[in-house]
């Protein structure tokens, strides 16, 4: 409320500020012509799998003469024939959220520990657990970090995407 007034615009699809900034929400789910002629600085597209992957490029165009060009997109992948698994394989950094096990290894020597990339097999009957000696793990674990399963995608393209895979353990 400390951004906007009464005077201003403020519906579904319009909201403006007293910055003069401003939030136009379109939707794009056949075609992106609503899209057409909306300056924008960033562009964020939610339920990215829903959207048709032609229709990608016509809609980052909105923020063709912007000095900042920034694109969000999320979603949930249905299936491997999708926007996201597109962009994801092809043009993303593929970052997974990595937990450490250190029962494997030398201890105190991260690079010798075993490294959960989490997913199904890491679900114990009372928390987290390493996929491999189904010990607990602790995904807030000060070594736990962001790493680029796909690190060869910065040498490959001038702009690739950061890409974060969120699993809902």
């Amino acid at each position: 409320k400390a951004w906007t007034t009464t005077k201003l615009s403020d519906n579904v699809f319009l909201k403006k500020f007293i910055n003069r900034s401003q939030i136009t929400l379109r939707y794009a789910y056949h075609n992106a012509d609503r899209t057409r002629g909306i300056p924008a600085d960033l562009i964020c597209i939610d339920e990215l799998q829903d959207v048709i992957t032609d229709n990608i490029p016509v809609i980052e165009e909105c923020a063709s003469h912007s000095p900042f060009k920034l694109f969000m997109y999320s979603g949930t992948p249905k299936s491997y024939d999708n926007a996201i698994e597109h962009y994801w394989s092809a043009y993303s950094s593929q970052n997974e959220w990595v937990v450490p096990c250190d029962h494997h290894g030398v201890p105190g020597d991260p690079s010798t520990w075993h490294w959960n990339i989490l997913g199904e097999d890491n679900i114990g009957e009372e928390g987290l657990v390493c996929e491999k000696c189904k010990q607990p793990i602790y995904a807030m674990r000060p070594e736990s970090q962001w790493a680029s399963m796909n690190p060869s995608v910065f040498q490959k393209l001038k702009d690739p995407y950061e890409g974060y895979r969120i699993p809902q353990l």
